[in-house]
C-alpha cells in the first residue's frame, strides 16, 4: 500500500476507534446506571417484602392468640383472689355449657381462684342448650351489686377474659344438671363460649 492509502486507512480507523470508544463509554455508563437502578430497586423490593412478612407474622400471632384456650395462670388467679378479700362469706354459683371443654376448664380455674376468699363456690353442673343463641365470655350476674362489680372488675383487670353482666343464654331450650334444692347464692358466674375474634 502506498503512503496516501495508508494515511487514509488510518484516518478511517481513527474514526472507527472514536465511534467504538463512544459506544464503550456509553456501555460503561449504561451498565453503571442500570446497575445502580437494579441495586436501588432490589433494596425497595426487600423493604416491601420485609413489611409484608412482618404483617403476615402479626396476623399469624393474632390468629394463634384467638384460638388459644382461655386459661388463668397462678398470678392471674391470685390477682382475682386478692381483689375479693372484702367479700368473705359471699356465695357464688358457677355454670358452663356441657359441650365446652374450654369453658369447663376455665370454670374450674375460676373456682380455684374464688374458693380461698369467699364463703363458697357451688358448681351445680353444666347446661346443654338446645339451639342458639349462646352466651359468650364470662357473664356475672346477681343480687349483690357490689360483689358483681368486684368480680367483673377483677376478671376484666387481668386482661384475658371477655366479661359482661348480661344474663346467661341457654338457647331456645336446655337441659341442666342441678340439685333438687338450689343453694343460696349472691352471684352467678356463667362461663360461656369463647368469643370469636372480629
Amino acid at each position: 500500500m502506498e503512503k496516501a492509502a495508508l494515511e487514509s486507512s488510518l484516518s478511517a480507523l481513527d474514526i472507527w476507534l472514536i465511534v467504538f470508544g463512544v459506544f464503550v463509554a456509553i456501555g460503561v455508563v449504561g451498565e453503571s446506571v442500570v446497575g445502580f437502578l437494579h441495586w436501588r430497586r432490589s433494596g425497595q423490593l426487600q423493604v416491601i417484602q420485609t413489611t409484608e412478612n412482618l404483617a403476615q407474622r402479626a396476623e399469624i400471632l393474632r390468629l394463634e392468640a384467638a384460638i388459644q384456650p382461655r386459661r388463668l395462670g397462678p398470678e392471674q388467679q391470685k390477682a382475682i383472689s386478692d381483689a375479693l378479700v372484702s367479700f368473705a362469706g359471699r356465695k357464688a354459683l358457677l355454670r358452663s355449657y356441657s359441650f365446652d371443654t374450654d369453658g369447663l376448664v376455665l370454670g374450674k380455674q375460676i373456682m380455684g381462684a374464688l374458693t380461698p376468699r369467699i364463703g363458697g363456690v357451688d358448681s351445680i353442673g353444666a347446661v346443654t342448650p338446645v339451639g342458639g343463641p349462646l352466651s359468650e365470655g364470662v357473664s356475672i350476674t346477681g343480687s349483690d351489686a357490689a360483689f358483681v362489680n368486684a368480680l367483673t372488675s377483677a376478671f376484666a383487670g387481668i386482661g384475658k377474659l371477655s366479661v359482661n353482666n348480661d344474663p346467661p343464654r341457654y338457647g331456645v331450650g336446655s337441659m341442666m344438671t342441678a340439685p333438687a334444692v338450689m343453694p343460696p347464692t349472691d352471684v352467678t358466674i356463667f362461663v360461656g363460649v369463647k368469643p370469636l375474634p372480629p
